[in-house]
């Protein structure tokens, strides 16, 4: 029965991308707003920033040919007009010596988001800690791992208090105007519409599938107009929020294992009323993810 929530979150998180990322999300939230700004007006700033730059506006034929048809106020982009700086993490040798730096290494990506789990550390004061710092909104990419894992993405969203840095099979990626465009970009290279794209470009060696930073910058990008696409990732960090709300108070790895197979045999059998309150919340957090509509 676990495994059949967990497949339902995973197929409703797949058909919102779906509708996020082709427009039918906010298809609804288009015939109430009238726009006040043209995309292209909004992209052209970003090209306009990057002048000096030498980079390719337009997408290949043959990767526009493979994908899908946007609202004709959305238009598609390369990753790169996107994208103010990218860098790979440190090569230095790391240790276990909590006095030092963090350094993150591609386990520590986890769901679009950070685990401060079986860290690695760099002695404070090297060289690459300052140069390879973390910001908020930045984010990180893992450009060589398994097929199944490689091109995973989490965004930096806070602050650290002290410094943080990263390893060499990670990208980090600052964005252009990267408060609105981190949160939309992480939920859609994490989706299985950029996954899908993305794992076309992995080239494997020795058991190892690499993506690197060129082929990275050319993943093509879904970009609605501005007041749009903050719409859009407001909705999708409100449900993964309220995913992960259910997950930790079903609490499915591990905990009380009463407790879940009651919520999960009443929402099975479409019971979601309760007297209970631990059990009302879970059922009102799964009913509001399984029941996501189009806004």
């Amino acid at each position: 029965m676990i495994k059949e929530v967990k497949d339902s979150l995973e197929a409703r998180r797949a058909s919102v991308h779906s509708k996020a990322f082709n427009g039918e999300l906010t298809a609804n939230w288009r015939m109430r707003n009238t726009y006040g700004e043209n995309v292209d007006t909004w992209i052209s700033t970003f090209r306009e920033n990057k002048k000096k730059r030498k980079f390719k506006n337009q997408l290949d034929e043959s990767i526009l040919n493979n994908l899908f048809v946007l609202p004709k106020e959305w238009r598609w982009i390369r990753l790169n007009e996107l994208i103010n700086a990218s860098t790979y993490g440190t090569s230095a040798k790391a240790n276990d010596d909590h006095s030092g730096v963090p350094v993150l290494r591609m386990g520590n990506i986890v769901d679009g988001s950070i685990k401060f789990t079986n860290l690695k550390y760099l002695p404070q004061g090297h060289g690459d800690i300052e140069k390879l710092d973390l910001e908020k909104n930045d984010l990180l990419f893992n450009r060589t791992n398994s097929y199944e894992l490689v091109g995973k993405t989490a965004r930096i969203d806070n602050e650290f208090e002290n410094d943080v840095t990263f390893a060499s099979y990670l990208i980090r990626v600052r964005l252009v105007e990267k408060d609105i465009f981190a949160p939309y970009v992480t939920e859609y290279i994490n989706s299985h519409i950029g996954r899908r794209i993305l794992l076309s470009m992995v080239t494997q060696q020795v058991g190892q599938a690499n993506i690197n930073s060129q082929k990275l910058a050319s993943l093509p990008i879904p970009v609605p107009p501005k007041k749009e696409l903050i719409v859009i990732s407001n909705y999708l960090s409100s449900l993964k929020e309220k995913e992960n709300r259910l997950k930790e108070i079903m609490n499915l790895e591990k905990g009380t294992a009463q407790l879940k197979q009651s919520i999960l045999n009443k929402a099975f059998r479409g019971e979601l009323g309760t007297n209970d309150p631990s059990e009302e919340s879970a059922l009102q957090l799964l009913k509001e993810v399984l029941q996501a509509k189009v806004i």
